[in-house]
């Protein structure tokens, strides 16, 4: 891309199962509240998961830490591997 004259930047995003109803995001930035960690982006995936979540993708402006709170908190991450696994179908 960057050689037809496109700007490129790649950046750390985490992928997360989301309860695909009302309040599913509430409980991903309710887990995230007072940690002072920002949500930069997010977006979703088109489809669910086996399970009938949602796939979100967000970047935080501390990855690492979010994924930590995230974890402890008992939200499910999604690893690339897995991530590509699923959007193969």
């Amino acid at each position: 891309m960057q050689r037809n004259g496109f700007a490129v930047k790649v950046t750390e995003v985490i992928a997360l199962e989301v309860a695909d109803q009302p309040g599913g995001l509430a409980a991903i930035l309710d887990a995230l509240e007072g940690t002072g960690i920002n949500v930069e982006y997010a977006y979703s995936l088109t489809g669910r998961t086996k399970s009938g979540h949602a796939l979100l993708l967000f970047r935080f402006s501390d990855p690492n830490t979010a994924l930590r709170v995230l974890k402890e908190r008992n939200i499910n991450t999604v690893g690339s591997e897995e991530l590509t696994k699923r959007l193969k179908g």
